[in-house]
């Protein structure tokens, strides 16, 4: 896990980096009123609310039953939703982002007990991951001021929640430290309001969870992956 932290830090110090070069502002662009007018136009704050497809980077190569593997795959898709709130100091930004993402399946399965018995019932999922965290952001204009592409990144915590049932009700529940990774793209629709569309990729892990308020071992070797990408349409607002 430490060494997953310090890699994943130099990474984001390598994206900024890179971003700082890529988007460096030219000193005659600052001199000119447009860049000022472009200012009092979109304004410091940006608010994206955000609604798309994700997919969890979970392996399931450990699971030898075909039917549970197939089950469990269908659990990598779900559904993201996202809000990112960012304060621009002209084209570079600190915020906050919360973002979710959710899935469900369910099956009827048939569980063999030691003493020989079994019990036929439903197997169900319902799993949210959500990520808490702080922002730093780029952002960089068109010519025409009709379009702004947006890099994001930034670190925080990851909570994990799955209200299952295995015959019987069992609620799991864990936590991490995470970090995301945004590439956003707006079109200006009406002064003040945008449209735009999101790649992102959040990262993280969990090595234990509870299960009905026990502490029990993640499913698979040593640790779970809570990572995930998405893509999403969304509508902004810049104040």
């Amino acid at each position: 896990m430490r060494k997953m932290k310090k890699s994943l830090i130099l990474f984001l110090l390598a994206i900024s980096g890179f971003c700082e070069y890529s988007f460096a502002t030219n000193p005659a662009e600052v001199n000119s009123p447009n860049f000022y007018r472009r200012k009092r136009d979109n304004g410091h704050f940006r608010f994206d609310l955000s609604y798309g497809l994700g997919r969890r980077f979970t392996s399931i190569s450990a699971v030898n039953d075909a039917q549970l593997a197939s089950y469990l795959d269908r659990l990598k898709w779900g559904q993201n939703c996202s809000f990112m709130a960012t304060y621009f100091f002209e084209d570079k930004g600190l915020g906050v982002i919360v973002d979710n993402f959710s899935s469900k399946n369910s099956t009827q399965v048939r569980v063999n007990y030691p003493d020989a018995t079994s019990e036929v019932g439903i197997m169900s999922d319902n799993i949210n991951i959500t990520f808490y965290g702080l922002t730093y952001s780029i952002r960089r204009f068109n010519q025409a001021e009709t379009g702004m592409f947006i890099v994001t990144m930034g670190g925080g915590y990851m909570q994990f929640r799955n209200d299952g049932r295995l015959i019987n009700p069992i609620v799991i529940k864990g936590e991490s430290f995470g970090g995301t990774l945004n590439f956003a793209y707006d079109i200006k629709i009406a002064p003040r309001w945008w449209i735009g569309i999101k790649a992102g990729a959040i990262s993280g892990a969990l090595k234990h969870v509870t299960a009905n308020g026990q502490v029990v071992k993640t499913l698979f070797a040593k640790q779970e992956s809570l990572s995930r990408g998405s893509l999403s349409l969304g509508i902004r607002l810049c104040l």
